[in-house]
C-alpha cells in the first residue's frame, strides 16, 4: 500500500465527507470528463438518495484530489466554448478507490453489527419508531438488516455450519 495513502480519508481516519469516493468511482467509469459533467453524474446518483450536490465543494475536492496525486487534469481547448479542465484518475487514485471500498465495507459491517445489537437490546423502541426513521424499520419483528448482510459477518450459512460440525 502506498505510504501517501496513510493520511488519506480512505484509511477511515476521516469519513465525514464521502465526496472523494464518489468522484474516484465516477472517474474510474467515465475517464476524461470535465467537472460539470462529473457533477451531473454524481448529482443524479445523490438525488436518488435525497442529497444535493454542492458544486463549489465538488471543485474543491477535485483540486484537493489532484494536489494529492489521485487525479490528473488537462485543459480541453478543442471543444467549442471556453476551455474546460478534463479529469483523469491516476494509478494512485485507483489504489485510493480500492482502499475506500475496503474502508466503507468495514464501516458498513460495523454499522450493520451495531444495528443488529440495537435490534436485540432495544426491540420495543425500534418497533415503535423511536430510534430509526420509518424507512429503516423492519417489516416484521426480527427483520432488521441494514445492508442485507455483510461480507465481514462472522455468521455462517447452513452449509458452512454443517462443514464445521463434520
Amino acid at each position: 500500500m502506498s505510504k501517501e495513502l496513510d493520511d488519506c480519508p480512505c484509511s477511515g481516519k476521516n469519513i465525514r465527507n464521502l465526496a472523494a469516493p464518489w468522484i474516484l468511482l465516477t472517474l474510474r467509469t467515465h475517464e476524461g470528463i470535465h467537472g460539470y459533467e462529473l457533477s451531473k453524474i454524481i448529482g443524479r446518483q445523490l438525488e436518488e438518495l435525497g442529497i444535493s450536490l454542492n458544486m463549489t465543494g465538488l471543485y474543491r475536492h477535485l483540486n484537493t484530489l489532484e494536489k494529492r496525486g489521485m487525479l490528473a487534469s488537462e485543459w480541453d481547448t478543442a471543444a467549442q466554448g471556453p476551455a474546460r479542465r478534463i479529469y483523469y484518475l491516476t494509478e494512485t487514485g485507483q489504489e485510493c478507490l480500492l482502499r475506500w471500498i475496503r474502508t466503507l465495507t468495514t464501516q458498513m459491517c460495523l454499522i450493520d453489527a451495531f444495528f443488529e445489537q440495537v435490534r436485540t437490546e432495544l426491540p420495543d423502541q425500534l418497533l415503535q419508531g423511536q430510534l430509526l426513521p420509518r424507512l429503516l424499520l423492519p417489516k416484521a419483528p426480527g427483520e432488521l438488516r441494514m445492508s442485507g448482510g455483510c461480507a465481514c459477518s462472522t455468521e455462517t450459512s447452513g452449509s458452512e455450519a454443517q462443514e464445521k460440525e463434520a
